[in-house]
């Protein structure tokens, strides 16, 4: 029988967008590398 391994509070983080992203991640998530190009 599956048992969960994350916790309530994992679970509730991860099932929702988050309240804000910052700019560092949206500028690491959005610009190419070298090796992405």
């Amino acid at each position: 029988m599956p048992k969960g391994f994350l916790t309530d509070a994992q679970r509730d983080r991860l099932n929702r967008f988050p309240d804000d992203v910052s700019r560092d991640d949206l500028s690491a998530y959005f610009t190419l590398s070298g090796a992405d190009i």
